[in-house]
């Protein structure tokens, strides 16, 4: 048994490579998120200073070191690029899809293991958070890790894992697994056995871990990183939503049916189950109730709401749901699965007529796409009418085919997504004619793939009297600037020198028409131009 469950893990671990790594190289970074931490990562890099992290320049206090440090190693290894920011990335989260499988082979069986595995690679979100450059991967490994090894009572272990998932997004590495394991041994063992969480070494290894980077940064900053990153982005984006980010308190209900999609007609069933019977979980089975519903109710009291915060609560439902489905076989009870296996029959049916619906508006997918949604559609209805007496068999099949077409979605959007992403296309262009003292500036929204694809600092201006200040001010320099075409208008009536739309463009983020010009002073020729350029260009 332990020789085929080898051969599965590796099989699985190269399933996850083959369906993670498309796209991650063809792929421009995307605003916001992806294009801040690549840029991070390369100013550390170049300054030789693994502690402080800058972005375009300045602190940045938004995430701590864990992703930085492992896209800096990747870039050393692979130089400064798209893959390389990306990699890091997939291998934590080809991590998380063997740790799901190992655990849960080893509590419950293989076909539990395997089943949950499938469940998190084949569904919407997780292959699209696989591929992004930011710190989610290694936060949900760590955090994973951190709670199987409380589960499988080596609490020791679980808090050194809990220490790197701290390093690799702050508090919550702690807060979920020492809160999830409180309520095990409160609920499991009563009060007297609470002091069981704190073992001394364990507690020990994660201080040693976790802390010694968050002293060092915050007094080579000043105590600015505490203010930033403690203060902002974690008590306040808890008490009150930040940048917009609000939601009702059932948002993640919501969330969490789009995101496991296919899956949810299952884990609908599941979560009913488990409500149901939730006086009489136990042991493992009370552990996973406890994760689930401690990292659900926390993150919904909190007041900023994102998809990707509810991710570390998405191993414990596939877990939950692979154990249902287990259960339910193993009782002989196959025809209580029909519902969920006919709902993802249904969430199938759906996917493809979305695809099929961009396609011929001709927005980010394509009709082949949809086509070979229809085809596993096909597929899973026939398989349904041939495996009534084997639903652990559908799944897994299903869970497969959709792993096919995740893998194949990149192929088929990419090109499409990136005749709308005009960062590099204006970099590249930037870099050809850029000088020394020249600047670059855009208004009134920032783009920080632009900061990234230049290696240059960008300065942003919000309002357009700052604007207007800043171009008189700057009057002798060159500068480059990216602003909606209508906004030039303001620049025309300030500046006195040249100005020149170099490129102009539809964009996907900031959405709608964008422009790069070049804006020259009136006594500086600008290098190579012929004479007719003298005059303000009015595109």
């Amino acid at each position: 048994m332990r020789h085929k469950n080898i051969i599965i893990a590796l099989a699985l671990g190269m399933t996850a490579l083959v369906v993670f790594l498309p796209g991650t190289a063809s792929m421009s970074l995307w605003d916001r998120d992806e294009a801040c931490n690549a840029q991070c990562a390369r100013e550390m890099l170049q300054r030789k200073d693994p502690i402080v992290p800058t972005f375009n320049f300045s602190l940045r206090t938004d995430k701590p070191p864990l992703e930085y440090w492992a896209v800096m190693a990747s870039y050393s290894l692979l130089g400064v690029n798209e893959f390389a920011a990306r990699l890091p990335s997939v291998l934590f989260s080809v991590g998380t899809i063997l740790l799901v499988f190992i655990f849960g082979s080893r509590l419950w069986g293989t076909e539990v293991g395997l089943l949950a595995s499938l469940i998190m690679l084949s569904s919407i979100h997780f292959p699209i958070v696989a591929r992004a450059a930011t710190p989610d991967p290694a936060f949900i490994f760590f955090l994973t890790l951190s709670l199987l090894l409380f589960l499988t009572e080596k609490p020791t272990l679980g808090y050194g894992a809990a220490g790197l998932a701290v390093l690799a997004k702050g508090p919550l590495g702690i807060v979920i697994p020492l809160g999830t394991e409180l309520l095990y041994l409160l609920f499991s063992e009563g009060k007297g056995k609470v002091k069981k969480a704190f073992p001394l070494k364990g507690v020990s290894l994660f201080l040693a871990i976790a802390l010694p980077w968050y002293v060092v940064v915050d007094v080579k900053t000043h105590n600015e990183f505490f203010k930033g990153f403690i203060l902002y982005h974690n008590v306040t984006r808890f008490l009150r939503p930040i940048g917009g980010h609000r939601g009702p308190a059932f948002y993640y209900v919501l969330v969490l049916l789009v995101a496991l999609l296919p899956w949810s007609p299952l884990l609908l069933q599941t979560l009913y189950h488990l409500f149901r019977r939730a006086k009489e979980c136990k042991g493992n089975h009370l552990f996973i109730y406890l994760w689930i519903l401690f990292s659900f109710a926390l993150f919904s009291l909190a007041k900023t709401k994102l998809p990707n915060y509810i991710m570390p609560v998405y191993p414990a439902l596939a877990l939950a749901m692979a154990l249902e489905a287990k259960e339910r076989v193993e009782k002989g009870l196959n025809r209580d699965l029909r519902p969920a296996m006919r709902g993802t029959l249904v969430s199938l049916g759906i996917i493809a007529i979305l695809l099929g619906f961009m396609g011929l508006q001709g927005t980010f997918a394509s009709p082949g796409l949809s086509l070979m949604a229809g085809v596993i559609l096909l597929l899973g209805i026939w398989g349904f009418q041939k495996t009534e007496k084997a639903p652990l068999r559908w799944f897994t099949t299903l869970a497969f085919l959709m792993a096919v077409l995740l893998t194949a979605i990149p192929h088929f959007t990419v090109p499409r997504l990136e005749q709308r992403k005009l960062s590099p296309s204006f970099a590249r262009k930037i870099r050809s004619e850029i000088g020394k003292g020249d600047l670059i500036v855009t208004y009134p929204f920032s783009i920080p793939s632009l900061v990234f694809y230049t290696n240059h600092r960008v300065i942003r201006e919000r309002k357009r009297s700052s604007l207007k200040k800043f171009l008189a001010s700057h009057g002798s320099s060159r500068i480059f600037i990216v602003t909606r075409p209508k906004k030039l208008r303001a620049v025309y009536r300030v500046w006195k020198g040249k100005v020149r739309v170099l490129e102009r463009g539809h964009s996907l983020y900031p959405h709608g028409k964008l422009a790069l010009a070049l804006l020259s002073p009136i006594h500086r020729q600008a290098p190579g131009r012929p004479g007719g350029d003298h005059a303000k260009q009015r595109h």
